[in-house]
């Protein structure tokens, strides 16, 4: 999914990025489709994978044990 969203949604592109065949793409986005209810070739699965990438893709915050805590 998110090769398809880098090619700038050509599947023959993502295809090569990914080093499979087009068709392949077709079927992974087929089933990006029924797994999610949410079609990535439609405008609306385009916005919406788009920001839960986008989301994906920003640094975690880093969860630091405070310093007065007691570690047995």
């Amino acid at each position: 999914m998110a090769a398809f969203l880098d090619c700038d949604l050509d599947r023959r592109r993502a295809a090569r990025a990914l080093g499979v065949h087009p068709n392949t793409v077709d079927n992974r986005l087929a089933r990006t489709t029924e797994l999610t209810g949410l079609d990535p070739r439609t405008t609306r699965g385009v916005q919406l994978f788009g920001a839960a990438f986008a989301i994906r893709r920003q640094p975690q915050p880093r969860l630091e044990t405070p310093r007065h805590a007691h570690v047995r």
